[in-house]
């Protein structure tokens, strides 16, 4: 089939673009803020506890992480070896402290999923909340979110949309949140 109009596009990594909106949201709604710590139950008793939720924003964790295509790597067990997007990056380990420095983490985005779908009472909510919160305002009618088995969206990789979907996403950054003169993020997201 040719490429057309619309012919919806995986965005790989602009995925991760998709989740830190959602937290954005989030934040603007009033419904989380940045500095929560104790993000997940399994780092409960161990200094992971200390990652704040901006951490993982900023792919700051210091926790391990292997970004690495070209073979076995933690990316590429969590995407193709993994029922739960979330258990590799859940089970590794601080190797520095948080916030002393980037590291790239399709990982990080996928703990963002996780704690985004943690963050609602209910599946429906989860589900519903990007095209109730982001994709309808935009327009965007193409988008298409994969979830992993358990159904937690693969906030890393798996979106899809058109050309001109992905472009009124960008739209919303170039205009510092605001969506036909409404302001839907805050404005310095």
């Amino acid at each position: 089939k040719p490429f057309g109009v619309s012919t919806p596009q995986l965005g790989w990594s602009m995925a991760k673009s998709l989740m830190n909106t959602f937290i954005g949201l989030m934040v603007y709604n009033g419904k989380i803020d940045l500095s929560q710590q104790n993000l997940f139950p399994e780092w409960k008793n161990d200094e992971r506890s200390k990652i704040s939720l901006n951490n993982l924003l900023q792919m700051s964790s210091g926790l391990e992480w292997e970004e690495d295509y070209t073979k076995i790597s933690d990316v590429t067990t969590m995407l193709y070896n993994s029922e739960q997007i979330a258990q590799v990056p859940l089970s590794k380990q601080l190797v520095e402290k948080p916030g002393s420095s980037f590291l790239y983490s399709s990982g990080t985005s996928n703990l963002i999923s996780y704690f985004i779908r943690n963050s609602f009472a209910n599946d429906e909510a989860y589900y519903s909340y990007p095209e109730r919160k982001l994709f309808s305002r935009l327009g965007m009618t193409s988008m298409v979110l994969e979830t992993d088995v358990t159904g937690t969206f693969i906030g890393s990789s798996y979106a899809y949309g058109t050309p001109r979907d992905w472009a009124k996403f960008g739209l919303l950054y170039l205009h510092k949140g605001k969506w036909m003169g409404k302001q839907i993020l805050p404005d310095y997201w």
